[in-house]
């Protein structure tokens, strides 16, 4: 760190005693996370946990001294501090304290798998996932939350509906219990916790605002919400898959069996049949000698995409790519990408259809940016193109949201649909990829 980094820290001695398994360890002691039982015994359990650090910090001040900025009148007239035991708030006011905070609730998305325990305070995120095998037949099988797996195989369950009420994921919980439960650990954490409420799709924005305002009332220092499908492509409920399933399953689309597919000879085979092409040629439209458009920047993983768009008619004729400070073979990939998205916009083929082939294609490396998280370079390029040129009333009724099971979005790293929105950040509950590491 540099020297006022290193000044900063040492004048007040800020540590963050964390947490981790929180909601595991309730299903392990028959308590359900969303009731007053789980939230009085939060209060009482992390109450002790205050006192505990709070004492070995005064302690360990005996030995090596107070932090430097601490003066006894003003931290003991803490609000937080009169919360304190009166014994150890004895202890303090003869022997100061080490640290100026001590607790936090922080994000602990790859401790937490690498623990394979629920994350940080967070209740259980989703019951399984789906991980893709790394034999040659690439098919996916399903993996179990490690503490439903080891009850399934205590008590020899075969499917996880049989397991406890205690057993709770945090789509499950009523908003409102999961702020009282934050607020009930707040109470005895000195700086801030990490914790996301989950929202299904239809919350309406009064019942945000009360959450908020509950949240205010009840002395939470901060609150975050996630909204079911607000970022298209992260994550999708299981209910919700199946409910778009079942929408696709009703239009009725024309069948045939295997045998009338191996009929067809609506594509011959080029080198045993010489019968040309049922399909007419496609021409791109000539391109006009002067043409206006416009360039943006959006981030991608890997560096800043300048997209240039110009238009004919006023609809975008052809896309050029840049892709900065980047390897070649990216700039090759990225070069190659516009110039198709060029040949097809002048081909006739809608800016409607160029982003839906677009939209969504994964990467190595996924930021965000403009809203939304953008998972490559030809996601980056669809989102510039959606944004100028797909109406508002498109982008919300027409392009069908990408569905996964299990809540659980494929992780760009590991590869497996393990990707979950946890305490504000996605992490992957198979490998512990996180892009706030």
């Amino acid at each position: 760190p540099l020297v006022y980094q290193t000044k900063a820290s040492t004048h007040s001695r800020r540590i963050g005693v964390g947490f981790t398994g929180f909601g595991d360890m309730l299903s392990k002691l028959n308590i359900k996370y969303d009731t007053p039982e789980g939230v009085e015994f939060a209060d009482k359990m992390f109450e002790h946990i205050k006192n505990t650090v709070y004492e070995a910090s005064s302690d360990l001040a005996t030995e090596k001294g107070n932090f430097p900025a601490y003066d006894k009148e003003t931290h003991l007239s803490r609000p937080f501090l009169k919360t304190i035991d009166e014994r150890v708030l004895g202890k303090i006011k003869n022997q100061g304290l080490r640290n100026a905070c001590i607790l936090t609730v922080p994000p602990v998305g790859s401790g937490s798998v690498l623990a394979g325990t629920t994350s940080g305070v967070e209740p259980m995120f989703a019951m399984s996932y789906f991980r893709r095998s790394k034999s040659l037949s690439k098919g996916e099988f399903k993996v179990y939350h490690p503490l439903v797996e080891e009850y399934m195989e205590k008590f020899g369950l075969e499917d996880e509906k049989d397991l406890p009420a205690t057993f709770v994921t945090s789509h499950e919980i009523e908003p409102e219990m999961r702020v009282r439960m934050q607020a009930a650990i707040q109470k005895h954490i000195d700086s801030c916790i990490s914790s996301t409420v989950n929202l299904p799709t239809d919350i309406t924005l009064d019942e945000v605002e009360k959450i908020y305002f509950l949240a205010w009332k009840l002395g939470c220092k901060g609150i975050t919400v996630y909204r079911e499908g607000s970022r298209e492509g992260i994550l999708v409920t299981e209910d919700q898959a199946k409910a778009q399933q079942q929408t696709k399953d009703e239009i009725k689309l024309p069948t045939q069996t295997q045998d009338e597919g191996m009929k067809k000879t609506h594509h011959p085979n080029p080198i045993s049949s010489l019968r040309p092409s049922l399909l007419p040629e496609i021409k791109p439209i000539k391109r006009p000698q002067f043409l206006q458009g416009f360039t943006e920047v959006i981030k991608t993983g890997y560096g800043n995409l300048y997209v240039t768009i110009n238009t004919y008619d006023g609809r975008p004729f052809e896309v050029f790519v840049q892709i900065g400070k980047s390897g070649y073979s990216t700039m090759a990939d990225a070069e190659a990408t516009g110039r198709l998205v060029s040949l097809a916009l002048r081909s006739g083929v809608s800016v409607k259809d160029v982003v839906e082939q677009l939209e969504g294609i994964g990467g190595s490396s996924p930021v965000f940016s403009e809203g939304k998280l953008v998972m490559s370079i030809p996601d980056a390029i669809a989102t510039v193109l959606k944004k100028h040129f797909v109406h508002p009333a498109e982008n919300e009724a027409d392009v069908p949201r990408k569905a996964m099971d299990l809540n659980l979005e494929r992780c760009p790293d590991c590869g497996d649909r393990a990707l979950a929105f946890e305490q504000g950040c996605m992490t992957c509950r198979s490998c512990g990829f996180s892009k706030c590491d």
